[in-house]
């Protein structure tokens, strides 16, 4: 059910020629449609650190596990709920029956596998995000928040659309709802 070894090849060929990587997928020279901000920042890691790609992602996926754990916290700290994090964050992976395979799915069967890839990253400033947004709607344009929510709901975006799409839905949600 993972597609790690897609993301593999992908850091493996920015790994190697950062400016014409190809696409590893296919052996051809058009480019991946995997290739974003996520892989880019850890090719470059790669290149300068000499880390080899297998272990990047590997570093990677328990990084987004700490931003997945950082981000719940800020989004109920955001609500006054900070002191809940840690039951949320049981109630989370452990809400699943069986693993759905997905991405975005952070069932714990599905983290191992799961948490190297950009939607893990991408959930994780979805969460920062929104976190942000309910500071903005409360105190204004006299906050930095909305200056700090641009680049996040775009990396979100370029890393993976789907997560980003559902992450905007979100903000819409709140908006309406006049979350503050």
């Amino acid at each position: 059910f993972a597609d790690a070894w897609e993301h593999h090849c992908v850091l493996l060929a920015l790994t190697q020629d950062l400016w014409q990587p190809g696409n590893p997928t296919y052996a051809s020279e058009i480019p991946s449609i995997r290739y974003s901000p996520y892989f880019l920042v850890q090719a470059v890691v790669c290149r300068t650190s000499g880390l080899d790609p297998y272990t990047m992602l590997s570093l990677a996926a328990v990084l987004n596990t700490l931003l997945l754990i950082l981000g719940v916290r800020a989004l109920l700290r955001s609500f006054g709920e900070e002191r809940s994090a840690a039951t949320a964050l049981v109630v989370m992976v452990s809400l699943y029956g069986g693993a759905p395979h997905w991405a975005g799915s952070y069932a714990l069967s599905d983290l191992p596998w799961h948490q190297v890839n950009p939607s893990a990253f991408s959930l994780a400033l979805v969460l920062f995000t929104w976190a942000l947004f309910r500071r903005f709607n409360r105190q204004g344009w006299k906050s930095p928040a909305f200056f700090a929510m641009l680049p996040l709901a775009a990396c979100a975006m370029l890393d993976h659309p789907m997560t980003g799409v559902f992450g905007l839905l979100g903000l819409f949600v709140m908006a309406a709802a006049g979350a503050s």
